[in-house]
């Protein structure tokens, strides 16, 4: 049985629409990949670093494999590629499974710097890594993030005489907003509700979905 302090953070989770957010977000990068987006494409366009967010709601919706657990065997990560897949938190076999591409093969392909397919999926998910492979003066075309609104975020909190909680909401656009025992609660949630939105936006911008 859930703890009275899990029924009390669900509560919140669902006045603060959070569920509804995650849903579409989580839509719209399934979404994004079936009309030809990386997953480190996605990550760059939601304005993350990190791409085990996207990588796991493609698997969580059975778009992509999970990729192969555990340490990987001895040579199959390319060096030149290591450090760049570290910076956005995938594994090689991640992102081959993003790529619907072969662990070894897609090595082989890298270490011989062969004209094809996974050369192609460097220079979009890892420019820079590509113009050292190829030796390149300048950077090769890739997805940039989309040109979107601020992420600043100003908010009033109130007392809301209803819901017997805090209430705050997005100066800006009232509807945005986060709830909680506490203020700090209720700034925290309506952070989670302004970044999903923030997701939501730029997905919808970078992908013209």
């Amino acid at each position: 049985m859930p703890s009275k302090t899990a029924i009390i953070a669900y509560r919140f989770h669902v006045l603060s629409g959070h569920q509804q957010l995650f849903d579409l977000v989580e839509d719209r990068i399934c979404t994004a990949y079936r009309e030809g987006f990386s997953v480190v494409e996605i990550t760059r366009i939601i304005g993350s670093k990190k791409a085990d967010y996207a990588h796991a709601v493609l698997v969580k919706h059975r778009v992509i494999n999970q990729g192969k657990r555990g340490r990987p065997a001895k040579d199959s990560v390319p060096p030149v590629l290591a450090t760049y897949l570290s910076r956005r938190s995938l594994s090689f076999a991640k992102w081959c499974a993003g790529w619907e591409f072969d662990i070894w093969d897609a090595g082989h392909a890298i270490r011989e710097n062969a004209d094809g397919p996974v050369l192609d999926a460097v220079r979009r998910d890892f420019p820079g890594c590509y113009v050292k492979m190829r030796k390149l003066k300048e950077y090769p075309d890739y997805v940039h993030p989309p040109q979107c609104p601020s992420n600043k975020l100003e908010a009033n909190v109130i007392w809301d005489e209803e819901e017997l909680c805090y209430r705050a909401e997005k100066v800006e656009n009232r509807t945005v907003r986060g709830y909680g025992l506490s203020m700090e609660d209720a700034i925290r949630n309506l952070k989670v509700s302004h970044n999903f939105g923030l997701m939501l936006v730029r997905l919808e911008a970078g992908c013209r979905i």
